[in-house]
This record gives C-alpha cells, sequence and structure tokens, in this order.
C-alpha cells in the first residue's frame, strides 16, 4: 500500500512540474522574428501598419508597415548602420522594396541610424509599402568588404501579427467624428470616451465663446444679448446644425502618435443668417412704424430657430484638415492651427464662417 502511494506521489509531482514547465518555444519573445550571421543578429521586435502625410498637409491611401528592428552587432570591428541597410523581398519576386525615408512629418524613421560598436545593439523603425495580402522577407546587409562577413540575414515577415494595428488604422475618423458630433452638435457618441483624451467640457466652452463672439460681433451689432439669451441661441444653433449640416471625414494619415482627417462640411451660414435677420429688422420696423436697430435686432432674435431653419447652407472657403495627436493612447484634438493642418478652420465653419 504504501509503495502505491509513494508511486502515486511521484506521479503527481511529475505531471505538477511538467505542467508549470511548458514550452518556452511559443514565449511572448520567441515570437519575434529572428535571424543570425557571423556579423549580426536581426530581430523585428514589433511591427504596425500606418498612412503617411507629409507636412504640407498631403495624405496618401496607400498603407505602409512600419517595422522596429533591432540589430546586434556581433563582429569585432565598429558598424554604421541605417536604414538603407535593409530591403523587403516578395516571395516569389526578386525585386528590391527599398525602405521609405521622405516622410518628414507624420512619420519618424531611423533613416539616420548610428555607430554600433562591437557586441552592442542598436534599434531602428523602417518604413515599407506593402500589400497586405503578400508575403515578405526582411534583409539586412551589411556594408563590409570582407567577403567572409557580406552573408546577408533574412528573416520572415508574417503580416499577420500587426493585423491589431490596422484594424485600429481608422481610429482618427472615429475620433473626429465623435468630437464633432459631442462638442458642435450636441449630440452623444460612445466613442468619445473610448477614442478622444481632449476634455469634452473645455472644448464645448472653447466652442461657445467663439460662437459667441461671431454672435455679438458680426450676426447682431446694436442689440447686447445677455449671457442667458447667448446661451438660448447656441443651443438653437447647436440643434439646427445637428439636424440640416451634412458632414464627411476620410482619413489622409495615421502613424500611430499622429494623425491627418479631412473634413468635408456643409453648414449654417452666417450671411444667409444675417440676411435673414435683417429681414425681421424691417417687419419689426414696419410694424412699429419705427427705425429702432436695437429693438429690431431683439425681435429678430426671437425669431432664431425660424431664421436658422431657413437660412441657406455653406461651404468652407478652405479645406479643412485636423491634425490629431495621441496622448495617454487616445486622440487629443485641437482648435489651433498647426503647419497646413488648419484646425482652426474647422471651428470657423462650425460657426458659420461658410459661403
Amino acid at each position: 500500500m504504501k509503495k502505491k502511494m509513494l508511486l502515486l506521489s511521484v506521479l503527481l509531482i511529475t505531471l505538477v512540474v511538467a505542467g508549470c514547465g511548458g514550452n518556452t518555444k511559443n514565449s511572448k519573445s520567441d515570437d519575434k522574428p529572428i535571424a543570425k550571421s557571423k556579423v549580426a543578429e536581426v530581430q523585428i521586435e514589433k511591427g504596425e501598419y500606418v498612412v503617411p502625410f507629409s507636412e504640407d498637409g498631403e495624405g496618401g491611401s496607400d498603407t505602409y508597415i512600419a517595422l522596429q528592428v533591432k540589430v546586434k552587432n556581433k563582429s569585432k570591428e565598429q558598424m554604421y548602420i541605417t536604414a538603407d541597410n535593409f530591403a523587403l523581398y516578395e516571395k516569389g519576386e526578386d525585386e528590391k522594396i527599398n525602405p521609405i525615408t521622405d516622410y518628414k512629418s507624420g512619420f519618424k524613421t531611423s533613416e539616420e541610424g548610428g555607430k554600433l560598436s562591437a557586441d552592442k545593439s542598436l534599434k531602428l523603425t523602417i518604413l515599407f509599402n506593402v500589400k497586405k495580402d503578400k508575403e515578405y522577407s526582411l534583409n539586412f546587409a551589411t556594408n563590409s568588404f570582407d567577403e567572409d562577413n557580406k552573408k546577408d540575414v533574412e528573416l520572415a515577415v508574417d503580416q499577420t501579427q500587426y493585423k491589431d494595428s490596422l484594424k485600429k488604422l481608422d481610429e482618427p475618423k472615429k475620433a473626429l467624428d465623435a468630437y464633432m458630433d459631442v462638442v458642435f452638435l450636441n449630440k452623444e457618441n460612445e466613442n468619445y470616451d473610448n477614442l478622444v483624451s481632449t476634455n469634452s467640457e473645455e472644448a464645448i466652452a472653447e466652442f461657445k465663446k467663439a460662437f459667441n463672439k461671431v454672435t455679438k460681433d458680426y450676426v447682431v451689432y446694436n442689440y447686447k444679448p445677455t449671457d442667458d439669451e447667448l446661451t438660448t441661441l447656441f443651443k438653437n444653433y447647436q440643434e439646427t446644425e445637428a439636424k440640416r449640416a451634412t458632414i464627411e471625414t476620410k482619413l489622409l494619415g495615421n502613424t500611430g502618435e499622429k494623425a491627418l482627417v479631412e473634413v468635408k462640411f456643409k453648414g449654417l451660414s452666417n450671411d444667409s443668417i444675417i440676411d435673414i435677420i435683417r429681414e425681421y429688422k424691417e417687419e419689426y420696423n414696419d410694424e412699429n412704424d419705427t427705425y429702432d436697430s436695437e429693438k429690431s435686432e431683439q425681435y429678430a432674435l426671437t425669431k432664431y430657430p425660424e431664421i436658422l431653419e431657413k437660412s441657406e447652407l455653406g461651404e468652407p472657403r478652405n479645406d479643412i484638415k485636423v491634425l490629431l495627436t495621441k496622448k495617454a493612447g487616445k486622440w487629443d484634438i485641437s482648435m489651433k492651427s498647426n503647419v497646413d493642418a488648419s484646425n482652426e478652420n474647422l471651428l470657423r465653419a462650425f460657426t458659420g464662417n461658410v459661403d
């Protein structure tokens, strides 16, 4: 009996140890492709799909993959590593695919490279134009003149490992859609909390401040609306804009940390609103046999919801390209202009500055 119990105990211990040991071949670190030669060890640390864009606000529709690569110098001599040491090859094809290094604003590559001493490592981020349904291998070639050290390092690029980043490419577009819904149109959008880092209350207050200024300085200038009246006008404006405006967004670029989204907009026009206000002012003066600009404007503002419904819609003179930046894992949207992505144009459009 004791022998049976002893054998059972040994068997249980063996099973527990086997379960704890596992198979290290499938560990997270081993999921990263790695290849070696006599002079270099190359590993793809991570990769993500991106859509680069340029400093002048121009984006593209092609999809690129950004590979963060770690290179270790296994030789006894110093190396100088740049993105030009790398190339992609499509499976079954001989044509060399060189890295992209001409995007200076939207995406920061490691084209400058650096000196790499013996037994030291260096990380580079390299950008390639790829087709998502193709298989590729990454090739690393040294600059050595020594024939023994000229053997290239080659490793497979498994694009399926980066499919999650492909799904996230459109997130900036969804984030801006949510921002416009919540801030400009007073509508609910669950993506705001999920995708937008900008404080919604502060953004709405900024929009209301801009609306009030336009209303007092441009729409009416003889009658001075009270704060309560301005709040009512603001709510009327948001409600009507939400019903009547047409808005289309298109992703122009997303590099993970920055994104560019184009907005096509048609909405309420201050010029049209002012024309209709003038009609109500004339109506008031005719009915009261007087000419009182202040009281006639006050009267016209009582018809503000009707005016908004009657007004013609307009489109912005300038293109609207909004730059978003990643903060704390979400997208921050500022109405300040940045390079040629003039975010202020979006605020101007939503405060009636359209033709």
